[in-house]
Formats: structure tokens, sequence, C-alpha cells
């Protein structure tokens, strides 16, 4: 049986999430349809009203052309901000990504790295409040997702240096932008042994729960096609840079 995940982002956060997927057994044929809204990125540093209408309205149309049979809403803000109302709209599985704020609370020190918008959400509000993590730490880091975006290595590496000197004693960081693992190779070099909680893992198993067999034991195949509202040949340029592995499974619809 051929399915059509639909997995939406802002840029090229949600290739991290779409990579674990590849990565992934899964049983039957996919194709996965990313849409990356790079004419309206970033959104963390957007108002909510205006995303909630632009993530409504790309959504219903992606809907209606691609027919899918579940969409990732592979965006941290996005989720904290909509998901509900696109769940209540929609009649098809959505799955999201929340702020790792469970797992986090584990720790004695931990960080959470996210967006503005992430941060300042009621999800994030009632995460903490149901978890209660210890000496929990929230910072939206200015331009990281940016710098991720551009693939400009440098300024990443300067901000996680700044970061690193502002919080001295923490022993957990939780990525909670889907841009931020698409740096983690950086994050282990200046952060050494500190543990780096990806949502991506859990966010790749939640789709095969409900968008494919869990328990399948054969090797995924799948065709991509990728899309943007900016221009297609830059992020084509960007996934060649972070996942080139990527651009060979691709096939043209």
């Amino acid at each position: 049986m051929v399915k059509n995940i639909l997995i939406f982002d802002s840029g090229i956060g949600g290739l991290s999430i779409l990579n674990e997927i590849a990565r992934t057994s899964l049983k039957n044929h996919y194709y996965l349809s990313y849409f990356a809204d790079q004419l309206y990125f970033p959104y963390g540093e957007k108002e909510p009203p205006l995303i909630e209408r632009r993530v409504s309205k790309i959504i219903n149309s992606l809907v209606q052309r691609a027919n899918p049979s579940c969409i990732i809403i592979a965006c941290n803000t996005v989720t904290s901000l909509t998901i509900s109302k696109l769940r209540r709209r929609f009649k098809i599985p959505i799955i999201g990504v929340e702020p790792v704020i469970k797992p986090l609370s584990k720790f004695s020190h931990p960080l959470l790295l996210a967006t503005k918008a992430t941060i300042n959400s009621e999800r994030t509000k009632k995460l903490i409040e149901l978890y209660k993590p210890h000496n929990f730490i929230l910072y939206s880091p200015l331009h990281l997702a940016t710098a991720i975006e551009m693939m400009n290595e440098k300024l990443s590496k300067k901000i996680l240096l700044n970061i690193k000197e502002k919080f001295p004693n923490i022993n957990a960081i939780g990525l909670s932008c889907t841009h931020y693992p698409l740096i983690k190779k950086l994050f282990k070099e200046i952060f050494n042994d500190i543990p780096l909680i990806d949502p991506s893992e859990a966010v790749a198993k939640q789709a095969r729960k409900v968008c494919g067999n869990e328990n399948a034991n054969e090797d995924i195949t799948f065709s991509i096609e990728w899309q943007t509202s900016r221009d297609k040949s830059f992020l084509l340029k960007q996934i060649s840079y972070y996942y080139p592995s990527l651009l060979s499974k691709q096939e043209t619809f």
C-alpha cells in the first residue's frame, strides 16, 4: 500500500525528522512530500496570529492537492501554537514536535533551547507545570535557526560558544527547534559529553505507529517530493549541505 506523508516546516529544520524517518525500517512504499515555507521563515520571530493564519492556509492547500495519509508538523513553533486547531479542522492524523521538557526533567540543571514563540506558548507552560523540571532554564538563542538555515557554520559556532559561556553549569540540552539537530555534530564538539535531547527519533517512532507498521523489518522504500514557497534550487542546495543522501532517494513527480 502506497502512503503519502506530508512533512511541513518553515524551513529546513524538518530535514532532521525526515532523515530519521529515512533511516528507519518501514513497511510498504511511501511518498514523502516535504514543504518548507521559506518565504515566511523564521516563524519563531513572528506574531502567533500571523503564523496560525499562514499555516492553516498552506496546510489546507497541500491537503487538497496531495491527499496525505498523515501530516508531520516538523516545527516546534507551529506545533505549540496551532496543532490543536489543525487537528480539529483536518480529519487525518497530524503528528507534532513537542518541547522536550519531559526527558529534560530527569536532569538536575537542564537547558531548553527553543524559539521565542515556543518558549512563550501555553503548551510549553503546561509541560513545565506538569513535569516541574529542577533548575530548568529556557533560552532562545537569537539568530541560531537563521544561521543554520543559511548554512553559516561560523555564526552557528559563535552562538553555541556564547551559550556555553552564558550557562556553564548545565548538564543536559534540549533541542526544541528542529533546526538545531542539523548541527548536532557542532553541539557535541562544543559541549563535549553533555547529553543532547533530540525529538527526531520520537517523532519518527510516532510516524511509524500512525502511518505505517511499527514492527516492520523490511527496508524503507520511498520517493521524496521537495517543495518550498521560495527558491527550490536553494532548498536543494541546503539538503545537499546537511543530508546529501536524501537527494539520492528522490524521484521526480
